[in-house]
């Protein structure tokens, strides 16, 4: 798939530069229990949800391929979900939908390889495995890298690896704003430091509940109809005025609610995934 050419090969050897860069401390991504890899291995995981499998994949060296040592760090639109080892697969439970995927060697600097974004639309219990791939191109071409798709043999390449999970803050960004099967998903927003509130969203009435918070403290609650989508919660706070109409869309990958309308300066507001109750019934 897509690939960058960042360095070249002129005076250093690959097996040089894979040695080097596989001496670095390795990443520390907390491990999946016993119980719960051998499902995750075996591909059997059926909750609903897309899985991507990432892994350190070939370095295709001039002479003789052989297994990638170097540590990686995984993105998912732009947010590094984590990162592997050799003999790592990292496991990632995302709501369906399209997902930009790229690599980044661990090292940093003008050395460092890495990957342009490449696009999977993801379905519900869709099994994606992608790996990470160096080539050494010869000693004028340099180096290139490249996200491979692995998923015709991905689940007998990794059945032998340690399964790793994303970090903490990645899974709540990427997966933690999915919701759906009727349950009521609660966000909570910072439009200001030490200033939060929350939204309700029921996925099958298509209902979005907001919390204002009063100068004195007190709260109020107002319903909308919420557009939603694989990628947005989306919603007008005054759909009958032109004027005064504000259009809030919270992005559900990221968590970032933008605001627009007329004379509108509010910045991004930050939301995770809450577990406040809904403070009336049901709608």
């Amino acid at each position: 798939m897509a690939m960058k050419l960042v360095r070249l090969g002129l005076a250093v050897s690959a097996v040089m530069l894979v040695a080097a860069c596989a001496m670095q401390p390795p990443l520390n991504q907390p491990a999946a229990s016993a119980e719960a890899s051998t499902p995750i291995k075996a591909a059997a995981v059926k909750d609903g949800k897309a899985h991507i499998y990432a892994f350190l994949g070939t370095f295709h060296n001039v002479f003789a391929d052989m297994p990638m040592k170097t540590s990686a760090n995984f993105t998912v639109n732009g947010i590094t979900a984590g990162g592997v080892n050799r003999d790592d697969c990292l496991f990632i439970e995302v709501p369906p939908g399209t997902y930009s995927l790229a690599w980044q060697e661990r090292a940093q600097g003008p050395m460092a390889l890495s990957t342009q974004p490449t696009q999977f639309k993801l379905a519900a219990d869709q099994n994606l495995f992608v790996a990470f791939d160096v080539r050494n191109n010869g000693l004028l071409a340099g180096f290139s890298s490249s996200l491979v798709d692995r998923s015709g043999d991905g689940v007998g390449a990794i059945r032998s690896m340690k399964v790793v999970l994303p970090d903490a803050v990645a899974l709540t960004s990427l997966g933690g704003m999915a919701g759906g099967g009727g349950d009521v998903v609660n966000l909570a927003c910072t439009s200001a430091p030490g200033v939060a509130w929350n939204v309700w969203i029921d996925p099958d009435k298509k209902v979005l509940m907001s919390e204002t918070l009063a100068a004195d403290g007190s709260k109020t609650y107002t319903t909308y109809p919420v557009q939603i989508t694989d990628s947005t919660y989306s919603w007008d706070d005054r759909p009958d005025s032109v004027a005064m109409n504000v259009h809030r869309s919270i992005d559900r990958i990221t968590g970032r609610m933008t605001v627009a309308g007329p004379n509108q300066t509010q910045p991004p507001t930050d939301c995770l995934k809450g577990a406040v109750p809904m403070p009336v019934p049901k709608l």
